[in-house]
């Protein structure tokens, strides 16, 4: 099987974005599918926090550096201006960086703002320079090369907004020169560096989000296999195990009620027994089709837990409500099992529901729903039984 049968058996199999995305193909500047894209950027900016943070450092350094060669070299005049515009845009943008760079609690506010700093940043050294040509004074044009390669490989930006705040930079400086009446053949020159190390930063950094944009998909891909069940693709016991114990948690620390329903298929080992394997994972995805998509009330969280058995979970809901939900949801194993084994077998299900508000125990909850799905196999099975859990 080569790599596309496989990706394609992965979408069939779990209904991976993830998968479907590497299979359809991807540009280094987006994902089409915006929720992916999102938790793309999400991602893309916390691999970026610690490079930021180096970076505005590693500016605010060079600042220094710089204006003590100003000083060495500059006339006075010029010197005053550079070092204003230093002192009173630079600088402080640097340092604003660095106090929203300190704490991850900030990135929401550090990210939208890059493509900003970057701007005004790179404004700010052009500045420098153009005002030192007005003063007759013909300062080294090269930093702006170094301030192109900030801006594409240290300021967390995505290939599109950094080809944007590059560009713009560049632009500011060439129009800038003419209206200064530069040299033409020099400003020619100048023109040809600036436009092709722009080009080189812009296919680098292309090349750079490409890659990554590929490692995530990947990445994405295996934790979702890692966490779905392989027959079901609802997510397995050991994501559950994870997430219900984070679930408990958060309810008792908000003072949330929760429901748990454990529910398994009646006589499960006859339809094995009687038309073989194969037919019994049928009945199994016929019982999972049923209760991802057969409630109105959807769980928080729903996973295979092992065999014939289903866990859901319900937080801040009421236990009338949830057990409606769980009825309807065994009416559509029922329905599910009728069309998927084409009226072969009648699939019926019992299931049991334990309420509780906070505080409570995870571990109690889960008996006192496995209890009630026992209490519901005894009454006669093809039923829901629903307890309260006493704290």
């Amino acid at each position: 099987m080569d790599t596309a049968d496989t990706l394609s058996h992965v979408i069939t199999a779990s209904r991976s974005r993830y998968a479907q995305q590497i299979l359809d193909g991807y540009s280094g500047f987006g994902f089409e599918n915006h929720e992916l894209e999102t938790e793309f950027r999400n991602t893309w900016r916390t691999m970026s926090m610690r490079k930021i943070r180096i970076a505005l450092l590693l500016a605010l350094i060079l600042t220094g550096i710089f204006s003590v060669y100003d000083f060495l070299i500059m006339p006075a005049d010029v010197l005053a201006a550079a070092q204003k515009v230093r002192a009173i845009i630079f600088a402080p943008l640097v340092i604003c960086g660095l106090a929203l760079a300190r704490s991850n609690k900030y990135k929401r506010w550090l990210f939208p703002l890059a493509m900003i700093f970057s701007l005004v940043g790179g404004l700010s050294i052009v500045s420098i320079v153009l005002v030192a040509y007005s003063f007759g004074f013909d300062l080294a044009y090269e930093g702006l090369i170094l301030v192109m390669m900030y801006i594409f490989f240290f300021c967390g930006l995505l290939t599109r907004e950094a080809v944007i705040s590059a560009g713009t930079v560049v632009s500011v400086y060439l129009i800038g020169s003419i209206m200064l009446d530069y040299d033409a053949i020099d400003l020619g020159q100048h023109a040809l560096f600036l436009v092709s190390a722009l080009a080189v930063g812009a296919s680098a950094a292309w090349g750079l989000e490409y890659t990554v944009r590929g490692g995530f998909l990947r990445a994405q891909l295996l934790n979702e296999v890692a966490e779905r069940d392989g027959l079901t693709s609802l997510n397995n016991r050991r994501y559950f195990d994870l997430s219900y114990r984070q679930m408990v948690k958060d309810c008792n620390l908000h003072g949330h009620s929760m429901g748990v329903m454990m529910l398994d298929v009646d006589h499960f080992k006859s339809h094995n027994d009687e038309h073989g394997h194969q037919f019994g994972d049928r009945v199994i995805q016929a019982v999972a089709e049923g209760l991802a998509s057969g409630a109105e009330l959807r769980p928080a969280l729903l996973a295979r837990y092992g065999g014939d058995e289903f866990v859901a979970v319900w937080t801040g809901c009421a236990q009338e409500d949830i057990n409606e939900a769980v009825e309807q949801m065994r009416s559509a194993v029922a329905k599910f099992g009728r069309r998927n084994l084409n009226g072969v077998t009648e699939v019926k299900t019992s299931a049991g529901v334990a309420w509780s508000y906070a505080p409570f125990d995870g571990d109690d909850m889960l008996k006192a729903a496995d209890d009630a799905l026992y209490d519901a196999k005894t009454q006669g099975r093809n039923r829901l039984v629903s307890v309260i859990n006493e704290a």
